[in-house]
């Protein structure tokens, strides 16, 4: 890949940024805050005195200010130089961030633990709605089997207790009512044999 094609593309991605293409605008804004401050440790950086140079590097190190792959390989040139400066020096190694530092860093947050907090409280939530539906479930359906028993009852019973009780009175007084006009009838009819008059 020729310089002018690297160039083109880094101008036109904003993802691009000293020569690395981020995953995402918020690295990549990471990446050039830490480009800006690059520049100015060079614009004040003596680059003949390893002492001020070790200095400034081991703050640098202890402090963990970058974390980028610029940031890494501004770093990574740094100690290189210092120890083609003064090869005797005790120079760190480039601390690079690694994924349990970062996850820790993430469940640390007040965020994370707000958020981990909330989805504890709603998963319980959930499981009692759970158990509260499962429940209410059961009772319905108990419900729903005993009217059905009812109504099986009602339309398979011989006695419809209620339902026929009317008939049940106007049949009695009828069957009576009819054996009492037979009695007057038959009554009248005697006397009439007797000569009685009423």
């Amino acid at each position: 890949m020729d310089e002018k094609t690297e160039t083109s593309t880094s101008t036109n991605d904003i993802t691009v940024v000293g020569g690395y293409r981020f995953d995402s605008r918020a690295d990549a804004a990471k990446a050039r805050k830490e480009l800006e401050y690059i520049s100015r440790i060079k614009d004040r950086l003596d680059s003949g005195n390893a002492a001020q140079m070790q200095n400034i590097y081991g703050k640098l190190v202890e402090r963990k200010y970058f974390t980028t792959p610029v940031g890494l390989n501004f770093m990574h040139e740094m100690r290189a130089y210092i120890r083609a400066l003064a090869p005797d020096a005790d120079v760190p190694f480039v601390p690079v961030p690694g994924r349990k530092a970062a996850s820790a860093k993430v469940t640390e947050s007040p965020q994370y633990v707000m958020l981990s907090a909330n989805y504890d409280k709603t998963k319980e939530e959930n499981v009692e709605i759970k158990n509260k539906s499962s429940k209410m479930t059961i009772v319905i359906l108990a419900l729903i089997a005993i009217i059905v028993g009812m109504f099986w009852i009602v339309i398979t019973s011989d006695n419809l207790g209620y339902f026929n009780a009317e008939d049940k009175v106007l049949n009695k007084y009828s069957a009576w009512e009819e054996e009492l006009n037979a009695r007057e009838a038959a009554i009248k009819q005697r006397e009439e044999e007797l000569g009685i008059k009423p």
